[in-house]
């Protein structure tokens, strides 16, 4: 066994106290690290900020009200979010991402994930909503003394495993190339916004362009260079993801605008017809188109639900 993996002859998952001696040692790095989201065995990632809907291709608009800062999940989305947490850890360990009975309490669905070994950056996770409602999702409160208290979106545990890996893994490391799922081509229905769509999706690809890998692991690996260069790019994410925000918040409300039109002019058209319909009963004295229309407007109005 290599004597790099001697050290470390005990497997399994690391403790707390395990990871503090990896975190002292600068062989695992967790950034920016909070003492009270250590648990007995991981440590609990909270989420940032950035949210993003599949369904409608827009960051989600994040709420401050009442001290809490929260964001509405539409039913049977699916939203990517990004830590606010970069972690890096070295050859010999693996992580687990696992899904807090506080998240799915409130109705979400989470997937386990698994951490490569080698990984350097934030990570991108998913979260979905697959009920008919839609659901509050917490993303921070503000506790004593005006402090942010986040709140935690995953717990990650780490592994001591049993030999290097003997393959690459699939992910290239410290990129954020999940996100290119989010740049596909736009629904046709989305066609009507497909400038600022573009300017979006151009925000989205500097963000995924962004490379977290501060060094190769053959040449070494410095914990202080990983902790600067997460600063730097992170000041990157915040100045697109304000960029993308813009964007979103312009496209909603241009959505909203038009749905608002759309249903106007259905009920305006609804109103002429049962008129019509009304002054041909009074006329006749026949209500069986009456009551067909009134049949029809019960119908269209569930189907739009």
């Amino acid at each position: 066994m290599n004597a790099e993996l001697d050290a470390h002859s005990t497997l399994g998952v690391l403790t707390e106290t395990e990871i503090r001696e990896g975190l002292t040692s600068g062989d695992v790095v967790i950034w920016p690290f909070e003492e009270h989201k250590l648990t007995p065995a991981g440590y609990d990632l909270t989420p940032s900020e950035w949210v993003y809907s599949l369904n409608a291709r827009l960051l989600v608009p994040v709420q401050h009200e009442g001290g809490e800062k929260y964001c509405w999940i539409e039913p049977q989305d699916t939203v990517l979010l990004l830590t606010r947490e970069a972690v890096r850890i070295p050859r010999y360990i693996a992580g687990t991402l696992l899904s807090k009975t506080s998240i799915t309490g409130l109705g979400f669905s989470t997937t386990t994930m698994s951490l490569d070994s080698d990984w350097q950056g934030p990570l991108v996770l998913s979260l979905h909503n697959p009920t008919a409602h839609r659901l509050k999702f917490p993303l921070a409160t503000l506790g004593e003394e005006g402090a942010v208290v986040e709140h935690t979106l995953v717990s990650l545990r780490l592994d001591l495993i049993r030999s290097f890996m003997g393959m690459p893994s699939v992910r290239q490391v410290a990129r954020l190339q999940q996100l290119d799922v989010v740049l596909r081509p736009f629904p046709r229905k989305l066609n009507g916004f497909r400038k600022k769509q573009a300017a979006l999706n151009a925000c989205l690809r500097e963000i995924a362009a962004i490379d977290f890998q501060a060094g190769q692991p053959e040449a070494g690996f410095d914990a202080e260079v990983f902790k600067r260069h997460y600063e730097e790019s992170w000041k990157k994410i915040r100045f697109h993801t304000e960029q993308a925000r813009k964007l979103s918040d312009q496209i909603h409300a241009q959505r909203r605008l038009l749905t608002g039109l759309r249903q106007t002019a259905f009920g305006v058209c609804m109103v002429a017809f049962l008129s019509y319909l009304g002054y041909q009963a009074v006329m006749f004295g026949d209500y069986t188109f009456l009551t067909f229309g009134l049949l029809l407007l019960g119908i269209l109005t569930f189907w739009r639900k």
